[in-house]
């Protein structure tokens, strides 16, 4: 292996996107040739886990396939490792976002055949007409250059198998991202250290076959460098698949939030490790230290401690740094927000800081979202912006996202960051069309009242309608609220309310475990909004709520035990309980009602309301 540091930076390609449960040797592709084992590591069940398989070494028909799948909708696919379909006769609603990036360049050198064949199996592969290897052995060079000009992403983040509809006998994964681009492979001489635009200047006229000339390329430069963060649909030119995101058809995640959106990247590991795997048990290149180092991409906590800590693997302590602030906040939440936060806030950001500063880029994304939320350290949205606008010009979701958070105000009453409600929705629909469906949800509210953007109502129901399908729960909410009462921040709806649609859409909401949103669904119900109000299914949604840690929902389930307005009738103990507990949640309303409930001498009623629909 001639420079490993080069080769680094380019296997980080294979492995940009979401890689949660794979392993070093999962990169197998196409119609032809077998996985083995790479690096002493075994493969894993392919069909449980996510791929992202280079494709540029595939056939030209396989290509045009994936092509033209991409086209017509998401692609769903066969995949074991060692084999791909694509079943072009399989098919679920939806379609694919793009997002444009400015051109990045990334170049791969192979002197070695089992790199290669890690790397590029098909073109490896003892049926392969490229005949690579044998030149390999003679002293020359496979160059691989790659040109990357944006990403396609599936406006669906999860497919199960019960939502296929057609002939999928086999299926196993569905395509849910593909890096687009350009890509030239050439076989050379050792020496010199050529960028991949050194090699795609060398010669524009492509041959049809590697071994014939040595040399196979599709797009081209001079389109590529056309390329630029702003456009919404590929350049021509410079706009073939070089790299799938295939996620497993399985039963959704758990709901959306910032852990879920950790991407996956083992392929730094093959440069720290150049020489595979090492003879003993705590060495860095080990496989106990490897398979820490895979556990961790999945995210597991315990296997990052060790990566990071016991194996000193740098990478490793940026996604630890940022799984510790992550689940720290969440735990925290999960108390309603009161008494001490935890050490690990603080502790992860210094990691996720650390590692940025050693040159992770991951992390230094990571570093931006911290410092934009605040979260382990005091907000300081100046010193963030620089790298979250880095991140999210290289498609970057949480990077856009948290632009889109910080220019459109929230939560920063010192507005340190100008408010700007273009670039905030313009921010927000870039993380949705990269994959993230919180945002889905914050940009589809700004395009139905036309903040920051044109109006346009049915463009913002399917972006609501995306959100809530990917387990947003504030998305549901926001849709049970527009059909029962015909309206979002004051703006009209332009279509009729529907009440057994928003009562699907709220019981989705309370379903996914958000208090707010059963404390709104049991609002709705009781003021009318939904139909003949129902107070007994009213103070359980208001329980559901307070169990979740909605201070509103043990306010309103406590006034409703004082009234007695439900078939449990009057239960002043729980009236005082409910109450003091949503004083401990920080309501004031709550606390100024405690003295006044713990009299017994007090009557207590629960005014009637009715829905208020916008006319």
């Amino acid at each position: 292996m001639k420079n490993p540091q080069q080769l680094t930076a380019t296997l980080v390609v294979r492995y940009a996107l979401a890689v949660v449960g794979s392993a070093l040797a999962i990169a197998s592709c196409g119609p032809a040739g077998k996985a083995g084992t790479a690096f002493g590591l075994p493969t894993p069940q392919l069909a449980e886990v996510y791929a992202t398989p280079l494709v540029i070494d595939w056939n030209p028909d396989l290509r045009l396939q994936i092509e033209s799948a991409l086209s017509k909708g998401i692609a769903i696919v066969a995949y074991d490792g060692s084999s791909i379909r694509i079943l072009p006769e399989c098919k679920i609603s939806g379609a694919y976002d793009f997002a444009g990036t400015s051109m990045k360049q990334r170049m791969l050198r192979i002197s070695d055949t089992n790199v290669g064949a890690w790397l590029l199996p098909i073109a490896f592969s003892s049926k392969s007409k490229l005949e690579i290897a044998p030149e390999l052995d003679r002293g020359k060079s496979l160059e691989v250059a790659l040109l990357f000009s944006g990403r396609l992403t599936a406006t669906s983040t999860h497919v199960k198998k019960t939502d296929l509809l057609g002939s999928c006998t086999g299926a196993t994964h569905f395509v849910r991202a593909a890096n687009l681009g350009a890509f030239a492979m050439e076989l050379s001489t050792p020496g010199g250290d050529r960028s991949a635009v050194d090699v795609f200047a060398g010669s524009s006229q492509a041959p049809s076959t590697l071994a014939r000339a040595e040399r196979l390329q599709e797009g081209s430069l001079e389109a590529c460098r056309k390329v630029t963060p702003l456009d919404s649909s590929p350049v021509p030119g410079c706009d073939t698949p070089l790299q799938l995101d295939l996620a497993p058809l399985s039963d959704p995640l758990p709901p959306s939030d910032a852990l879920s959106i950790i991407q996956g990247d083992t392929s730094w590991v093959i440069g720290a490790c150049p020489n595979g795997v090492e003879a003993g048990s705590e060495t860095k290149c080990s496989a106990g230290a490897l398979l820490k180092v895979l556990d961790c991409e999945k995210r597991d906590l315990g296997a990052c401690e060790d990566a990071c800590n016991r194996f000193k693997y740098q990478f490793s302590c940026g996604i630890y740094g940022m799984l510790l602030t992550l689940t720290a906040k969440k735990e925290y939440a999960a108390k309603g927000h009161i008494g001490p936060r935890s050490p690990d806030e603080a502790r992860g950001f210094a990691l996720v800081e650390g590692s940025c500063k050693s040159g992770d880029v991951r992390a230094c994304e990571y570093l931006g979202f911290l410092l934009c939320m605040g979260w382990g350290t005091k907000a300081d949205l100046p010193r963030s912006v620089p790298l979250l606008t880095n991140a999210c010009d290289n498609a970057k979701p949480l990077g856009c996202y948290a632009l889109g958070v910080a220019y459109s105000g929230i939560d920063d009453p010192a507005q340190s960051v100008p408010k700007d409600d273009i670039l905030a929705t313009r921010y927000l629909l870039r993380a949705c069309a990269t994959g993230y469906s919180r945002a889905c949800w914050r940009a589809g509210t700004r395009v139905f009242t036309g903040t920051g953007t044109t109006k346009d109502q049915p463009r913002a129901l399917a972006l609501l309608k995306r959100a809530c399908d990917d387990i947003t729960s504030d998305a549901c909410s926001t849709l049970g609220h527009i059909y029962a009462v015909g309206e979002l921040d004051g703006t009209k709806f332009e279509n009729k309310t529907d009440e057994l649609l928003a009562r699907s859409y709220f019981e989705r909401a309370c379903t996914i475990q958000n208090g707010a949103a059963c404390s709104e669904y049991a609002g709705a119900l009781f003021q009318g909004c939904l139909g003949p109000v129902d107070v007994d299914k009213v103070l359980q949604l208001y329980t559901t709520s307070c169990d979740l840690n909605h201070a509103f929902g043990c306010m309103a389930a406590g006034m409703r035990y004082c009234s007695g307005d439900s078939k449990l009738g009057k239960d002043r103990s729980k009236c005082v309980m409910l109450i003091k507990r949503a004083c401990e949640l920080k309501n004031p309303h709550a606390c100024g009602l405690v003295e006044m409930v713990q009299d017994p001498r007090t009557e207590i009623t629960v005014n009637k309301q009715t829905c208020d629909k916008a006319k």
